[in-house]
């Protein structure tokens, strides 16, 4: 069964527009009640999940889902995606700083290309 809402949730942010995605964390009680369903459902610890929408769609990536949900949803700092989809040409070299667990250092690779180089840090 939590498979499925799993699945079924990573559907929906496939399908529905961003401005859409937006509002259910815009308006509290809906995202509060999404992320109760969403933390009921999901695994503890790591598991290895392919991002559902946005600009780092098809990724996988290896998650906390209890802790990471935006990144696995593509919800993860929206308007920072879309500025780097706009932005970043390929070839350019980009640097991530503060790369946490390396999400947008990936978009930036997706967006430099094979000509470009990406550096990425970040603190122990």
């Amino acid at each position: 069964m939590n498979k499925y809402f799993l699945q079924f949730a990573a559907f929906l942010a496939r399908i529905l527009p961003a401005p859409v995605r937006r509002a259910f964390y815009i308006f509290a009680p809906l995202a509060r009640l999404i992320r109760v369903a969403l933390n009921r459902a999901a695994p503890t610890g790591l598991t290895e999940v392919t991002v559902a929408a946005g600009e780092l769609s098809g990724a996988r990536l290896r998650l906390d889902l209890q802790l990471e949900k935006d990144y696995w949803l593509g919800t993860y700092e929206t308007d920072l995606q879309a500025a780097v989809r706009e932005f970043v040409q390929p070839g350019w070299v980009a640097y991530d700083v503060g790369a946490n667990i390396g999400y947008i250092t990936l978009l930036l690779a997706r967006a430099v290309g094979e000509r470009g180089q990406v550096f990425s840090f970040e603190a122990l």
